[in-house]
């Protein structure tokens, strides 16, 4: 899907999304389950804690402008 504008709003993603959403960038050693535990645990906090979404912005110089002015309507 293309992007017209600098940043299109996705919407607000739950706890378990986010959290998921952050696991799938990270890089827990997969062969040593209790750093894949410690890693989950910690996405699971992270996404409890802090308001989360999806944005979609486009790959070029206005995409930190167009963050920022989504963060600034972001709700809560």
């Amino acid at each position: 899907m293309g992007v017209r504008h600098a940043v299109a709003w996705l919407g607000p993603l739950g706890t378990a999304a986010a959290a998921a959403e952050l696991f799938a960038r990270c890089f827990p050693p997969p062969w040593e389950r209790p750093a894949v535990e410690r890693v989950l645990a910690l996405c699971a906090r992270v996404a409890q804690a802090v308001p989360c979404a999806r944005l979609r912005v486009r790959p070029d110089r206005s995409a930190p402008e167009a963050v920022l002015a989504a963060l600034r309507v972001m709700p809560s």
